[in-house]
């Protein structure tokens, strides 16, 4: 196996390195509690749930090894990204998506299984080495990586826009990506993600970029965003669509649902009775 290093926040951004198939490193996060994972997986304290998250991954899937696996049919989050993104391509409201994976970086791919089985079951990939094995698995499902492989998502935007892709979506995790993808194009879903931690005046810039913003642990996002959002799905890590490209893909998730669904007007955000992580950021 090639040596590689792998630097994620996950997990109200706990900070884990994986160096060669092992965790060498694990630092406590900005966050203790989530709900969503205590009830998926019944995780109290989230430092443990990350480590506990990683080592299961590695061991199902291959995480952050050469023998990762990365394809997936199974929606496990209701509206997640990936989910979204998945079901947005499977229904040709999208023809490419950019988003990031470990031991590839940014990958673009019209393939909805590489999506989910990329970015499904863990995300928030800071530091990636790329591995041969990896990419060419990705390469023989349709899928790309960059001429240099690395996580850069304004990059992999712009080499989608350049190949001719007229409906492309892209993840990002910082104010600055957001800013350069919205440059690059006006007609991008920009989905924002892991966004714990923001403040005020970076906010206020992911409202003016991105389509859809997750809520993350953000308090500035449950109370800037929320009032700016067209739809808003989930109340304890709650998801606000801020364009109606972003409400429509949402809505078009919802159509997977399993299950009855409740729908109804409010104002935004709408957070009573919620159980949000702890504390927000």
């Amino acid at each position: 196996m090639e040596k590689s290093r792998h630097v994620l926040e996950l997990l109200g951004k706990t900070r884990v390195v994986v160096e060669n198939g092992e965790i060498i490193e694990i630092e406590e996060g900005e966050v203790d509690y989530c709900p969503l994972w205590h009830k998926m997986h019944g995780v109290e304290k989230l430092k443990e749930g990350a480590k506990w998250q990683v080592k299961r991954l590695m061991d199902e899937i291959g995480f952050c090894t050469e023998d990762r696996e990365i394809e997936m049919d199974e929606r496990i989050v209701t509206f997640g990204t990936s989910e979204t993104i998945m079901t947005a391509l499977e229904n040709n409201e999208l023809d490419i998506s950019i988003t990031v994976c470990d031991g590839a970086g940014t990958v673009l791919t019209s393939n909805p299984k590489i999506v989910q089985g990329i970015g499904g079951r863990l995300s928030g990939i800071t530091e990636t080495t790329p591995n041969k094995k990896i990419i060419n698995k990705l390469e023989q499902k349709n899928a790309q990586t960059l001429d240099k492989p690395r996580i850069d998502q304004p990059a992999g935007l712009k080499k989608a826009i350049e190949q001719g892709y007229k409906k492309p979506a892209v993840t990002v995790s910082t104010v600055e990506d957001a800013v350069k993808c919205r440059e690059i194009s006006k007609e991008a879903v920009i989905f924002g993600v892991h966004l714990t931690g923001v403040n005020k005046k970076q906010t206020q810039k992911l409202i003016e970029t991105c389509d859809v913003l997750s809520g993350c642990a953000s308090k500035t996002i449950r109370e800037i965003a929320g009032k700016k959002a067209l739809l808003q799905a989930g109340r304890s890590i709650p998801i606000f669509a801020l364009t109606k490209k972003g409400r429509n893909l949402t809505l078009d998730q919802a159509k997977k649902v399993q299950g009855p669904i409740y729908i109804t007007q409010k104002n935004l955000p709408y957070l009573k009775d919620g159980n949000p992580p702890k504390p927000l950021q």
